[in-house]
């Protein structure tokens, strides 16, 4: 799979996808199906990273499927923490949030390890 899904600490309260460096809609759009399982099968709130630092892509529509993904999230979703490196995520930031905000915890991180931070510190919030 083009996008791996796997638990990412031994509570499962944290979800990671993994994307590979060249992936597609359709890729995209079983993750969220899994995730969407995966999730809903626990009786508390989880969180998602996204870590996309080697994806090289840059995929078409990719707020339509940002938008997928938006509507077909669980309710016991947290917090979504997109972890990239390049600039084409960069310029999305701020698009990204102006959109998805209002209603979901979206944060940004350049690697894994800031992303447990942002979800270590928002746990304490």
């Amino acid at each position: 799979m083009a996008i791996d899904i796997d638990w990412g600490n031994i509570e499962e309260t944290i979800l990671i996808w993994t994307c590979d460096t060249e992936w597609t809609a359709e890729d995209y759009y079983a993750a969220v199906r899994t995730s969407k399982e995966l999730i809903e099968s626990k009786p508390y709130t989880v969180d998602v990273m996204v870590d996309m630092q080697f994806n090289r892509m840059r995929p078409t529509m990719i707020l339509q499927l940002a938008k997928f993904g938006y509507r077909n999230r669980c309710q016991n979703v947290d917090s979504v923490v997109l972890i990239y490196k390049n600039a084409f995520w960069l310029f999305l930031e701020e698009t990204l949030q102006r959109i998805f905000s209002r209603d979901l915890n979206l944060m940004f991180a350049q690697d894994a390890n800031e992303a447990y931070h942002l979800l270590a510190k928002q746990a304490t919030i």
